[in-house]
């Protein structure tokens, strides 16, 4: 069951990348990698977004790799983060987003950038920055989504601190 969840979530993300003007929206599976890193179990969390890295991989013209090594390291940051952050709170969410993302988005665009003969410029930094933001913008509205899901799917159960 909690595959069929990881594939939804992967096909809804990148659906959702699809939509809309790259530059202004939020880099969806980044923020699904994020959450998969803060929720799912290690080895999930990590087959995840191998999954949908290698996924949006396939559906591009960049080569096997260029999507799927950055989230899985955006995946293995939160994992590690994992212990020590309050995940649950929507501005932690949105950190996770922009710190994470920007790495990923940038090595993403300043391959792009050397594969066509020129190499990565202040242009580069200032549009990861603005994508990284959007991604730490739409960090927390994909966590507030997938709760629910979350929660039915047993996904990472948090504590009871009341006993």
């Amino acid at each position: 069951m909690q595959a069929l969840f990881l594939t939804s979530g992967a096909f809804l993300c990148l659906t959702l990348q699809g939509a809309g003007d790259l530059q202004r929206t939020p880099d969806w599976p980044l923020a699904w990698a994020i959450f998969l890193g803060c929720y799912a179990p290690p080895r999930g969390a990590c087959l995840g977004a191998w999954a949908t890295g290698l996924t949006r991989d396939l559906a591009s013209a960049t080569p096997i790799g260029l999507h799927t090594l950055p989230l899985l390291a955006a995946t293995l940051c939160a994992l590690r983060l994992r212990p020590t952050v309050f995940r649950e709170h929507p501005l932690t969410q949105a950190a996770l987003g922009f710190l994470l993302g920007l790495p990923a988005i940038w090595i993403e665009g300043a391959w792009l950038l050397w594969a066509g003969g020129s190499g990565p410029g202040a242009d580069t930094l200032r549009e990861a920055v603005l994508l990284a933001a959007w991604t730490g913008w739409g960090t927390p509205i994909l966590f507030a989504v997938l709760r629910p899901l979350r929660t039915a799917m047993g996904l990472a159960e948090l504590p009871d601190l009341s006993r």
